[in-house]
């Protein structure tokens, strides 16, 4: 019985073109391509699986979660913050009374950020006191801590921070101010040189602005006299 010759079957496939196959006819049992060949959503998608060496010890890791910069906040009530204040006794010391509160606080603070990383390798230490504990019972001062550190994180604010543990009222009170904003400039001697505030300005134009508290550091840094204390 003379052979029959080869039969040419043409398997299309949608998504991969066609494919020759060449087979006798005894290739009944010829199956299709399996469907799983044709693409990769079992492949794992994963971009640390992409590269086993993307895991070693050399790998880059994530720091979002952790601050970049050096920062503390001690909660102290005012007599222990001048404490803070005297050991730093010989050189300029610049306070900032301040609230989260505060809008003119809060615009103004990359400025007084910026002041101690311009002079702070000249004798210069800044100190922030903020002021947003109100003295209700219920929120203490620690109540505070997390929504001030995250603003002083986020503005670099490496020198002393401190939350005071007085209740705000109670401690305009006691230095006799207004309000805030208001910075208070220590001479090297350990003596206020200055008060910055706003109290008895009838405009706003009247406003003490940060170049008025650099001016004021510039002099006491180079050896001028202090400034009649107000």
């Amino acid at each position: 019985m003379p052979q029959r010759p080869p039969i040419i079957l043409i398997v299309c496939i949608l998504m991969g073109g066609c494919v020759l196959i060449a087979s006798s006819i005894g290739c009944g049992d010829l199956t299709p391509t399996d469907q799983g060949s044709l693409h990769t959503a079992d492949e794992p998608t994963d971009s640390n699986n992409s590269d086993s060496s993307a895991t070693g010890s050399d790998a880059p890791r994530s720091t979002s979660a952790t601050p970049s910069t050096s920062v503390s906040l001690d909660i102290a009530d005012w007599d222990e913050a001048q404490t803070v204040i005297k050991q730093h006794k010989g050189k300029v010391v610049v306070v900032d009374i301040w609230t989260t509160t505060c809008l003119t606080c809060i615009e103004e603070f990359p400025n007084f950020v910026q002041l101690q990383r311009d002079y702070g390798d000249q004798g210069l230490v800044c100190v922030s006191l903020n002021c947003d504990f109100d003295g209700i019972e219920s929120k203490p001062p620690d109540y505070y801590r997390q929504r001030v550190e995250q603003f002083l994180v986020k503005q670099k604010a490496e020198f002393p921070n401190i939350l005071l543990a007085e209740p705000f009222l109670d401690f305009l009170d006691e230095i006799e101010l207004s309000s805030t904003p208001a910075i208070l400039v220590y001479g090297r001697d350990g003596k206020v040189a200055k008060r910055f505030d706003n109290d008895n300005i009838s405009k706003a134009a009247d406003e003490y602005q940060m170049s008025d508290v650099r001016n004021l550091v510039e002099q006491l840094l180079s050896g001028q006299p202090n400034a009649t204390s107000s």
